[in-house]
């Protein structure tokens, strides 16, 4: 459905609700995907978005819920009806379910779990002991596997009677203990000689995540081996389910959306904009404003110590924004690009040594660049020897700048810490005190040299 269609539908479904006209709802309902509903809930009141989900069938309801936002998931859901609840996330894939539950509260997940059949019940419960941004919280533990002594004919036959053979990518292969041994695509399976067994015929170098991995080293995992599917196992190697390339999509979206939140100096939301709260919003942000407050304190003492300085040659003042800005804009343009590069991992923490020297190289080429430029500039508002003073400054502070965002991100890698929190402003804070710093001593000693 395309923007304006979506926009159409929720106006149409605004104005049923306003006429509580119930039978127009359901015909608005009725023909709609879950998708485009749970969109339009985004623009609905919780208790509108309740009156809709009553109204829809249990299996309808259910992805629904899955695909609103979660805040308004958790503020829709728990206005809901237990038992209605329980029959909507039945229908779910029991993965689908375990992600919902995340954003109800332990009282009313126990409410809704003890209407479910204790086979629903268990797969749920099971998936939820895992840790969200894990391997086990984002795999399906629906995989299909067989004995390593099954032979091909047996394999082939059992798929046959499979019913969702759509969503097999792999034959899984375990041993009595249900330990992975093999693996093998399904196109080598009908091609292989029907009276071998299957521990015969399949890959033994099986490539796994262990379900306590971590959700973005999977993501990568798969997308290096181009897998549509990852087998996922527990410590003791035994096949607990797999996570498929679909999740993964999901995954570089949402680690992609919280390191863009922590270049910005914003605490991850969780969240949409439009549906993050005033208090969500303001704490998410303060923390580091804050704290770059008092890292900024430091430029100002460094100008206070120059004062004497500043008074003999007023003319230095017109620089220092420039400056300064020239110096957070190179170091912030290092540090993005290393952030990414580390997150993706076309860059290790091993591969600083080799990227410093051409760092060096490239920014001393951009200082030299700037200060061309500047060099005029110095000339028509002051003189030879501020424009001197300002050039050397602008190559000095843009080296600087530079290897300041190149290597905050590799320190923070180093100590097993987010690379990303190396964010633009605060790099930007700390080039604005080297800068103030730097281009006052040159001043201050070329200026002296001068005046003397």
């Amino acid at each position: 459905m395309t923007t304006n269609e979506n926009n159409r539908l929720t106006a149409q479904i605004q104005d049923a609700l306003e006429q509580k006209d119930t039978e127009r709802l359901r015909f608005l309902l009725r023909k709609q995907r879950p998708e485009d509903i749970a969109e339009a809930c985004h623009f609905l009141h919780a208790y509108e978005c309740d009156h809709i989900l009553e109204l829809l069938p249990p299996d309808v309801a259910g992805h629904v819920l899955y695909e609103l936002d979660p805040v308004v998931r958790g503020e829709v859901g728990e206005m809901l009806d237990p038992r209605v609840v329980s029959e909507a996330l039945t229908a779910l894939a029991p993965e689908e379910a375990a992600d919902v539950f995340e954003v109800f509260s332990d009282e009313f997940t126990e409410s809704v779990l003890g209407y479910m059949n204790p086979e629903a019940y268990g797969s749920i419960e099971k998936l939820m002991s895992y840790r969200p941004d894990s391997a086990g919280g984002i795999m399906t533990p629906d995989v299909f596997w067989l004995h390593e002594d099954t032979s091909v004919d047996e394999a082939v036959y059992t798929l046959q009677d499979t019913e969702d053979i759509d969503a097999i990518s792999y034959l899984y292969v375990v041993d009595k203990d249900r330990r992975l041994t093999g693996v093998m695509p399904l196109k080598r399976l009908i091609t292989s000689d029907g009276n071998r067994k299957l521990a015969d015929v399949a890959t033994r170098d099986v490539i796994s995540a262990r379900v306590d991995d971590d959700q973005e080293d999977v993501a990568h995992m798969v997308e290096k081996y181009d897998f549509s599917a990852l087998p996922i196992v527990d410590a003791q190697g035994v096949l607990v389910g797999r996570v498929k390339s679909d999740d993964v999509i999901d995954v570089f979206q949402e680690e992609t959306t919280e390191d863009m939140q922590k270049v910005g100096s914003v605490m991850p939301l969780n969240t949409s904009v439009l549906n993050a709260s005033f208090t969500a919003l303001y704490l998410r942000r303060v923390v580091w404003l804050v704290l770059l407050v008092f890292v900024n304190i430091f430029s100002g003492a460094g100008i206070a110590h120059y004062e004497e300085l500043i008074e003999a040659v007023v003319a230095l003042v017109f620089f220092l924004p420039l400056l300064i800005d020239s110096g957070g804009n190179s170091g912030s343009q290092a540090a993005t690009l290393i952030i990414r590069s580390l997150a993706t991992g076309d860059v290790r923490v091993g591969d600083y040594s080799r990227l410093l020297l051409r760092e060096v190289a490239v920014s001393l080429m951009l200082g030299l660049s700037m200060a061309a430029a500047v060099f005029f500039l110095g000339l028509y508002r002051a003189d030879i020897q501020v424009a001197l003073a300002v050039s050397l400054s602008m190559v000095c502070i843009v080296i600087m700048g530079s290897l300041l965002g190149m290597s905050l991100p590799f320190i923070l890698a180093r100590f097993k810490m987010d690379p990303a929190t190396a964010s633009a402003p605060l790099v930007t804070s700390m080039a604005d005190v080297l800068g103030v710093l730097i281009y006052l001593s040159i001043a201050n000693a070329m200026l002296g040299i001068a005046n003397g």
